[in-house]
């Protein structure tokens, strides 16, 4: 995937990850490049399975409330920018959308519960 074959929002979180591991000392610019061209491959998987899966209201009113509490649209899952339910999603199943379910379950409710509550996982920053 190349930077012309993505959204605007796309190419800044790309480029978003490309400074950050490279800033990091994670990555150089030629394997930053690359790694950041696959985490847009893998959110746009998210949406597209998300857009198949049963996601309740609550869910969807969660996210909401998450994004107005941090003001941020987008949480930080490992490396990646994802929205919220989607992150709670690579949470719960990994970074392999095609392992999550067809439907929200109640371990993934009370997840949510535990990040409004509780706050995000280590690995996980709004």
């Amino acid at each position: 995937m190349t930077i012309t074959g993505m959204s605007g929002q796309e190419q800044v979180l790309c480029f978003q990850i490309q400074d950050e591991v490279v800033a990091n000392r994670t990555m150089d610019e030629a394997a930053a490049k690359e790694y950041s061209a696959i985490c847009i491959e893998r959110a746009r998987t998210y949406q597209a399975k998300m857009a198949t899966m049963q996601i309740p209201l609550y869910l969807t009113v969660w996210a909401a409330d998450m994004q107005s509490r941090t003001g941020k649209a987008f949480v930080k899952a490992h490396h990646n920018y994802l929205p919220w339910i989607a992150a709670l999603l690579v949470s719960r199943y990994g970074e392999t959308g095609e392992h999550w379910p067809e439907t929200v379950t109640e371990k993934d409710l009370q997840r949510a519960r535990d990040w409004k509550l509780k706050g995000l996982p280590k690995s996980f920053i709004a």
